[in-house]
């Protein structure tokens, strides 16, 4: 299939007057469309199936959310439409876009998380397709009506335009996007605000690099969380089913204590006790050299018995960078 793929994709370079370089560049178009074109409507309708299927338990399609990766993967493939430049490309990558943008506006949300969610990908798939049209000379007319919709910044700046020809018809997947760009200046949203989509590929670099810090200090968050519950509802000694970075293991030890913890024995013993004496933080030496089981570099989180100060529970956490 993917061989095929790349035949097609050098003989239309080769009938609409394209260089080697573009017939190559054509022929690897082709074979990626096999996959990103199938992977975003197939993502889209995975998407609104786990809505769906979730009906109105917000808490479920924030799992969803999280647990498929739908917000990942739908950053991932929006950086990749936004660093297109060539024409080839863009003519590729657009009607994926487009046809998935379609199924997306049909789907019905019964909630404001799900609906949340749908503005989300509505927004970028819109981006995403505005600086592919940008690229395309057949869209020049078109997106000086876009800007028009959108207030005047469609695609972040009007293209090069051309003037419309008699019997000029509009680009397949035009009334998409208009569609598309209405929905989003009715959605009601409550959501911080950020850096706008629709800019120049500059600025969008610098909102996908802030989103993956986000989603990067979320997970950092839940596995620091998941250290400490399975600490307090743990007995004796146990190693963790977390590992963790060592800024996490320091910033869990942290949280883990709470206000007013203090050092137990020498100064740089590296065992921290809670102000109530309950929970105990191991940073000692044996331990970050992993000297024992696990046998690999780890820290100790614990509960203590106040009255006997033995263990309730030990867990083992490692830890690498």
């Amino acid at each position: 299939m993917a061989l095929t793929s790349q035949l097609i994709g050098m003989t239309v370079a080769a009938g609409v007057g394209g260089s080697s370089k573009d017939q190559e560049v054509a022929g690897w178009v082709a074979q990626q469309g096999t996959v990103y074109n199938y992977l975003e409507q197939s993502d889209i309708k995975a998407f609104a199936s786990g809505m769906k299927s979730c009906g109105t338990d917000e808490t479920c399609q924030k799992n969803k959310w999280d647990n498929e990766r739908f917000n990942e993967e739908s950053l991932y493939k929006t950086e990749y439409a936004m660093g297109i430049t060539s024409s080839l490309l863009a003519k590729d990558k657009l009607p994926g876009i487009i046809v998935a943008l379609d199924d997306l506006m049909a789907m019905q949300c019964q909630t404001q998380v799900c609906e949340s969610y749908k503005t989300e990908l509505v927004d970028r798939s819109v981006a995403a397709a505005e600086h592919l049209a940008k690229q395309i000379a057949d869209w020049g007319p078109s997106m000086d009506r876009l800007a028009l919709i959108s207030g005047g910044g469609a695609g972040g700046g009007r293209v090069e335009s051309r003037p419309r020809l008699p019997g000029d018809t509009d680009p397949v997947g035009l009334a998409q996007l208009e569609k598309a760009i209405k929905y989003l200046q009715g959605a009601k949203t409550t959501a911080t605000p950020r850096t706008p989509l629709s800019g120049p590929t500059e600025n969008w670099k610098t909102f996908v690099n802030a989103e993956k810090q986000i989603q990067l200090e979320a997970r950092a968050g839940q596995r620091v969380d998941q250290v400490i519950n399975e600490t307090l509802s743990g007995k004796k000694n146990f190693t963790s089913s977390m590992t963790l970075t060592t800024d996490e293991a320091l910033s869990a030890g942290q949280k883990y204590l709470g206000p007013e913890y203090r050092e137990i024995g020498k100064p740089g013993s590296g065992v921290f006790h809670s102000a109530d004496g309950t929970r105990e933080f191991r940073i000692d030496s044996g331990s970050i050299s992993g000297a024992h089981a696990p046998g690999v570099p780890h820290v100790h989180f614990g509960v203590k018995d106040p009255l006997t100060g033995k263990y309730v529970s030990n867990n083992h956490v490692p830890y690498a960078d």
